[in-house]
């Protein structure tokens, strides 16, 4: 019993791959005639296609342009001219060379200068001028010559006549203290509105001075300044000992 177990479970594998390897080969001789039946297929395709050779085309002539063709070549040849035997070789053309050109970024706008209103011209301011008061009487006359003593005469006129009364003043500054006493025109009666004021009755001196006249009432300068300068030394026909002033009005 236990032999027939065994027999059997030792048959049982031994069957199946007998199956296995029958169903197997099978498929092998399926395979084997399948690529069998391609090739033979394949060399009979083969057989049956014969290389066709291009007929060599047989020489002849130049086609002659007829009809259509030699009116547009006749007229190609009216429109562009009789064609050239030879083509003159074009000479060649020289490569420029590149120049290099800056890449210029793009700036921001420039800001325009603000534009200045033009400035207002100030008006000129007139300027009055301070007018010299004009006293009453003005020099006239003027003149100096060498002498051996030093002194100043003259006359005082008004409407063209010889005034009498009035003072004459020598002082060393223009409106200063009297250098002697003021001197009355008139005093002399040969000389009508004449004066004279002595500097130096001995000699020559030299020196600024200064002459105008005076108003015996209210004792002010009603003229204008004189102005004399002596010299110390004699010198004839240039130097000035003996001045000549006269005053009108």
């Amino acid at each position: 019993m236990q032999t027939r177990k065994r027999l059997t479970q030792l048959c049982r594998p031994i069957g199946l791959l007998i199956i296995f390897l029958m169903v197997l080969s099978c498929r092998t001789t399926d395979l084997i005639r399948q690529f069998a039946d391609n090739h033979i297929g394949a060399e009979k395709i083969s057989a049956d296609i014969e290389p066709v050779q291009d007929p060599t085309p047989p020489e002849t002539a130049t086609p002659r342009p007829v009809g259509r063709l030699e009116h547009v070549i006749a007229s190609t040849t009216q429109v562009a001219g009789p064609i050239p035997a030879e083509r003159t070789p074009l000479a060649p053309t020289a490569i420029a060379t590149p120049t290099w050109m800056p890449i210029l970024q793009d700036l921001p706008p420039a800001t325009r200068a603000p534009v200045r209103a033009p400035a207002k011209t100030a008006t000129p301011t007139k300027i009055l001028a301070t007018l010299t008061p004009r006293f009453q009487y003005q020099v006239s006359f003027s003149w100096c010559g060498p002498n051996w003593l030093t002194f100043i005469e003259g006359t005082v006129t008004q409407g063209g006549q010889a005034k009498d009364g009035l003072l004459i003043r020598i002082a060393l500054d223009p409106d200063g203290s009297a250098l002697v006493s003021d001197y009355k025109t008139g005093t002399d009666p040969t000389k009508p509105g004449g004066y004279t004021q002595i500097i130096d009755a001995n000699a020559p001196h030299g020196g600024l001075w200064y002459l105008w006249i005076v108003d015996p009432q209210t004792h002010k300068r009603i003229s204008a300044i004189a102005t004399v300068k002596t010299d110390p030394k004699r010198i004839e026909e240039t130097s000035c000992q003996s001045a000549n002033i006269n005053f009108s009005d």
